[in-house]
């Protein structure tokens, strides 16, 4: 059988502790070398090769360890562990948040500071306005002073007075309409930068409220993905171990249903290729049965052909036996009936068939000479003589029994006996 090849560790020529160093440093190739030795943990399991299961199993111990991670949970597929491993690290992260944010002080709204005093001085609109006063007022002298040359009036009183008269005009606007409107328009500034300074400190806090709820919000999230990771967990410890008990279960099925040793192994294929081209116990036992089935039946043919021919021997023999004695029967009948005839004539007898007298045969000697006949069935199994089912053979037996120098009851006895029916 060809031996199974597995992929190699990339850093396979570097020093067992440099190795386990590089793996806590770049977890990257510390899960590349736990997916390699995932696929050697299956292959293993798959051929039955227990020892390299366990090998496999302590090295991916060894580099999970080296790489902080959480217990391996399932050997085979260690991209769940990846993943539990990740959504642990985002629940400590989650928690640190939500730790922080619950021991940080309260969020402290800060109230505006005190509208400051309009100052007319720095105000650039109100200096521009007293700059634009100015000019109109010496623009205003000036024309003052050209309309009274125009008209000769080469008074300057008057066109002081004049002037002073625009002066007062255009600088009493400034003071008077728009010097309010600056400082209506300063205290507006103040008044919106405060507002909108409460309102990004009302965002600012709703989005740290938010920010706080969202990763609540995740805590019962995470705790159910854990849970359900918890559970997932089980349900595969549960199978693993019914699996592990059918393997066996079908190992210790096939040992006794062929009689051999069958080891379990986590390919079922391979345990009952540990019995493949074999019979089971019962098919064996019934072949076995067959086969001494055979032989006793063929040793029953031999002796009861055997047996039978030595009986029919036998019978011949009797039957040989029994037609001279017939012959010696029927001619001692015939000497019988001479000297009955004989001592009838003599005596003058003269035979009653009714009436019983004296007889040269008994019903003893009647039956023996009558199952001695030739007429009477033979058994060709016990060689027994029986009475006979032939009717002309049951109407000559009557007659020879009719014929016999018997008393009438000891004749109808006889027949009676035999199953024969005198009438």
């Amino acid at each position: 059988m060809a031996q199974t090849l597995f992929r190699k560790p990339v850093d396979d020529d570097v020093p067992f502790d440099q190795r386990l160093a590089s793996y806590a440093q770049d977890k990257n190739k510390g899960w590349d070398e736990l997916k390699r030795a995932s696929e050697v943990y299956n292959g293993k399991t798959a051929l039955g090769d227990a020892a390299g299961v366990e090998s496999a199993r302590k090295w991916m111990d060894t580099v999970n360890t080296a790489m902080g991670g959480t217990p391996i949970t399932n050997y085979g597929n260690i991209m769940q562990n990846f993943n539990n491993m990740k959504r642990q690290e985002s629940m400590d992260h989650v928690l640190g948040s939500l730790t922080q944010k619950t021991q940080a002080p309260a969020y402290e709204f800060k109230a505006p500071g005190p509208a400051p005093v309009y100052n007319a001085g720095t105000d650039e609109r109100y200096q521009a306005a007293l700059r634009e006063a100015g000019r109109a007022t010496t623009m205003a002298a000036g024309n003052i002073a050209a309309d009274l040359n125009k008209r000769g009036i080469m008074n300057s009183t008057i066109t002081a007075d004049r002037g002073n008269q625009a002066a007062q005009q255009a600088y009493g606007h400034v003071a008077d309409t728009l010097l309010p409107q600056y400082e209506q328009m300063a205290y507006q500034r103040y008044s919106d930068s405060a507002n909108r300074d409460m309102q990004l400190q009302q965002l600012n806090y709703n989005a740290q409220q938010d920010q706080f709820k969202n990763l609540a919000t995740l805590v019962p999230l995470f705790s159910g993905l854990q849970q359900q990771d918890a559970d997932n967990a089980y349900r595969d410890s549960v199978f693993a171990d019914k699996q592990k008990g059918d393997r066996i279960a079908l190992a210790n099925q096939l040992s006794q249903l062929f009689g051999i040793s069958v080891n379990p192994t986590m390919d079922t294929q391979l345990t009952y290729n540990q019995v493949a081209g074999m019979k089971p116990l019962n098919a064996q036992q019934l072949d076995w049965q067959k086969t001494v089935s055979d032989r006793d039946y063929q040793r029953g043919v031999f002796e009861n052909d055997r047996a039978f021919g030595q009986t029919q021997l036998m019978n011949e023999a009797q039957i040989n036996n029994w037609n001279n004695a017939n012959s010696r029967d029927w001619a001692q009948l015939g000497l019988n009936q001479q000297n009955i005839n004989l001592d009838k004539s003599k005596l003058g007898f003269q035979m009653d068939q009714g009436v019983n007298g004296n007889h040269s045969i008994s019903a003893t000697q009647l039956k023996s000479i009558i199952e001695g006949s030739s007429l009477m069935d033979v058994d060709k199994l016990t060689g027994k003589k029986t009475p006979p089912t032939d009717p002309a053979k049951q109407k000559q037996l009557l007659s020879l029994i009719d014929q016999a120098d018997a008393s009438i009851s000891d004749k109808l006895l006889i027949a009676s006996s035999l199953g024969l029916n005198p009438n």
